[in-house]
């Protein structure tokens, strides 16, 4: 059974959108659905300052994004779901919903956050703070599916 996806709420303002377009380029979606992995980090008490402070970074090795509509200036949801770790790498399903739920964008990331639970984990041992480290063990557990 897999953990419920992780939703970020976002209105998209009216100065994201391509001129020449009149909706949102697709690059800018792409730092939307890093904004939602970044707001999972804080959902589970990672701070990324802390995180470049101590030289660690969360490195994208591969991202495919599959185009279904074009987002306008409107609310819509991402989602962070079926989150799975496999050896040094980590991979994440994505999706943008317009308010209506029918989907905007899928996406799967594939990105090197194994060790970051590692050297992470050992931090946090070396701190004494034992008691986060089964909260980032359990989230490891509902995360990989």
């Amino acid at each position: 059974m897999s953990a419920a996806p992780f939703e970020f709420p976002l209105t998209i303002p009216s100065s994201d959108l391509a001129a020449e377009y009149q909706h949102i380029h697709h690059a800018q979606t792409v730092r939307y659905l890093e904004m939602a992995r970044l707001e999972l980090l804080c959902k589970l008490n990672f701070s990324m300052q802390d995180l470049i402070r101590s030289g660690l970074l969360l490195v994208v090795k591969n991202l495919t994004v599959e185009y279904k509509r074009e987002l306008f200036a409107e609310p819509v949801v991402i989602t962070c779901e079926e989150a799975r770790i496999e050896r040094r790498s980590v991979f994440i399903f994505q999706r943008i919903l317009k308010q209506n739920g029918r989907i905007a964008l899928t996406t799967n990331l594939n990105g090197h956050w194994k060790q970051f639970y590692t050297v992470f984990e050992k931090t946090l041992e070396e701190l004494h703070l034992n008691k986060y480290i089964l909260k980032i063990q359990d989230e490891q557990n509902n995360r990989s599916t």
